[in-house]
C-alpha cells in the first residue's frame, strides 16, 4: 500500500516499470492477486471510481448512492469522501480521506485507560 502511495505521490500516473516492481514485490510478500488488485484500486482509483467489494466502507458525499457492493453511509456535514478498506489476511483497516476540515473521533476515554 505504501509503495503504491509513494509512486502516486508525485502527482503523475504510476509508470509501467513501477507497477511491475510493485507487482513483483506483492508476489514476494505472498499477497494474493485478489488482495493486491483491491489494494491497487483503493490507492490508485479516484473517489468517483469506487472499488466493488464488500470489504470497503464508503462515506461519499452522495445522498443517492447506487452501488451495491461497498458499504455506504451519508452524512450531511461531511464535506468530502472517506474510504475504509479491510484487508482480511492481515486483519487491518486502511483509511483514505479527501475533503476539507479534520477527521476526529468524538468518543471520550475515561482517565487511566
Amino acid at each position: 500500500m505504501q509503495v503504491l502511495e509513494f509512486c502516486k505521490s508525485g502527482g503523475q500516473e504510476v509508470s509501467n516499470l513501477e507497477m511491475g516492481f510493485i507487482s513483483t514485490l506483492a508476489e514476494g510478500l505472498n499477497i494474493t492477486l485478489e488482495e493486491y488488485n483491491l489494494i491497487e484500486s483503493f490507492v490508485l482509483n479516484s473517489f468517483s471510481n469506487i472499488p466493488a467489494t464488500p470489504d470497503l466502507f464508503s462515506n461519499q458525499w452522495i445522498k443517492n448512492f447506487e452501488h451495491k457492493e461497498p458499504k455506504h453511509a451519508y452524512k450531511d456535514l461531511l464535506k468530502g469522501n472517506i474510504w475504509i478498506l479491510y484487508i482480511p489476511s492481515v486483519n487491518k483497516y486502511f483509511v483514505r480521506f479527501k475533503g476539507s476540515g479534520e477527521l476526529s473521533d468524538e468518543r471520550t476515554v475515561a482517565p487511566g485507560r
